[in-house]
């Protein structure tokens, strides 16, 4: 039995990770993230949801890859909309500032989870 070495990192694993059918692959998945966003959101003014853009860009641990972006904003409220703010204990999503605090949405995790479900390829 023969045993492989490949080199670290794999020259052909990061161009294939670089090439621009993975750009379009990763490009369109942000896409459907950012359908998913757009339905998840709360509709009260309709902002956030026209503010989340797709975009893909050079990254990982080692700039070695594409990776795929989805952006929201730019709005003051959406950290607070979707991670909660102050000490939001005793609040639950949904409620308005209680006590100088609100709780968090998490459309972006609901959004991340639902993507894990979706077959692509």
């Amino acid at each position: 039995m023969d045993a492989y070495v490949y080199p670290y990192p794999n020259p052909a694993l990061t161009e294939r990770m670089k090439s621009a059918q993975m750009r379009s692959i990763l490009y369109e998945i942000v896409e459907h993230g950012q359908a998913l966003y757009r339905e998840e959101v709360a509709r009260d003014t309709g902002r956030l949801a026209t503010m989340a853009h797709p975009s893909t860009e050079i990254g990982g641990v080692l700039n070695d890859r594409y990776i795929g972006v989805l952006t929201v904003g730019p709005i003051e409220y959406v950290l607070p909309h979707n991670f909660g703010s102050g000490r939001s204990e005793g609040v639950t999503a949904g409620e308005n500032w209680v006590h100088g605090a609100q709780a968090g949405e998490h459309e972006l995790n609901r959004v991340l989870e639902l993507l894990t479900l979706v077959e692509f390829l």
